[in-house]
């Protein structure tokens, strides 16, 4: 009996401490993690407040924001949260069941000089006993995307907004790609959605993308700088591949209604190309302009 109660008394006890580790503790680890590999990068992680469920092996994460050496926000989500399998304490791979984000927004930024404020980082040496990582599911609600390109003569701004993010299947050890979807709006009228396979090693990825009833001036200014602008209501669709660093666009199908330039106003105008690699490695002699009347 004294054995049965001195053993009751020990699994107690150690129910308490993985209790109080796991509420206490975990939430700084899972900070000072995190804040030591985003400064490994250059970056600065700011997190207004971690929680750990050491049962549900989950984390919690609010007002989440990345800045840049000089103190701009790069990045920021109202919160961020993941569920780790059990699997991941005896498997040589953490694996994330479900991970997810609410209201992210990314600011891309172009420089005089067309330098970008991101850059991924180089590709890094396999193996060595680095854990690898598999999510299962991740989802992404209520994102936008600020686009500034300070390389023209005149600032150039794309915005996207209530972008929803599905990813199904990500890992970095299968050769499978994962499933992703995506929706979102253009600001100032029109949308944009894309579905298809993506690989996180090596960076790949392949799908469809199209966007409808998309202000022609919103886009214009990107594809032609420095000129005046044009009106009119966009429709495209094209296929992606992107690998090795590169982009190839196919089947790309491009239209204007009630297209107005210069003076010139036309019902309808279409672009079409089979195949076009960005950026272009020659001239676009495979592009056919048609003006439909």
């Amino acid at each position: 009996m004294r054995k049965a109660i001195s053993t009751a008394a020990i699994v107690a006890l150690l129910f308490v401490l993985y209790t109080a580790a796991g509420h206490w503790l975990a939430p700084r680890f899972v900070r000072d993690t995190l804040v030591e590999g985003v400064g490994r990068l250059g970056l600065e992680l700011r997190v207004g407040r971690v929680r750990t469920d050491p049962f549900a092996l989950s984390v919690d994460l609010e007002n989440v924001e990345v800045l840049a050496p000089g103190g701009r926000t790069l990045a920021a989500a109202y919160r961020a949260g993941a569920d780790l399998a059990w699997a991941s304490l005896w498997r040589p791979a953490w694996i994330v069941e479900q991970a997810s984000f609410e209201k992210p927004s990314v600011e891309i930024t172009l420089g005089p000089k067309g330098e970008p404020n991101w850059r991924l980082p180089g590709k890094r040496a396999t193996g060595g006993g680095r854990a690898a990582l598999i999510v299962e599911n991740l989802t992404v609600n209520e994102g936008a995307v600020h686009f500034v390109d300070h390389s023209r003569e005149e600032p150039v701004e794309l915005n996207l907004e209530a972008l929803h993010f599905g990813l199904t299947g990500l890992s970095t050890q299968a050769h499978e790609r994962a499933q992703y979807q995506l929706t979102g709006r253009v600001a100032g009228g029109g949308t944009i959605s894309s579905r298809g396979r993506v690989s996180a090693v090596p960076l790949a990825a392949h799908g469809r993308l199209d966007i409808a009833a998309v202000a022609v001036s919103n886009v214009w200014a990107l594809a032609a700088p420095g000129t005046e602008p044009a009106q009119g209501q966009l429709q495209a669709s094209a296929a992606y591949i992107y690998e090795d660093g590169g982009l190839v666009l196919q089947e790309v199908s491009i239209e204007a209604a009630r297209f107005s330039y210069a003076g010139i106003e036309l019902p309808q105008v279409a672009l079409e190309a089979p195949r076009l690699a960005l950026p272009p490695k020659k001239t676009f002699s495979d592009v056919t302009l048609v003006s439909r009347q």
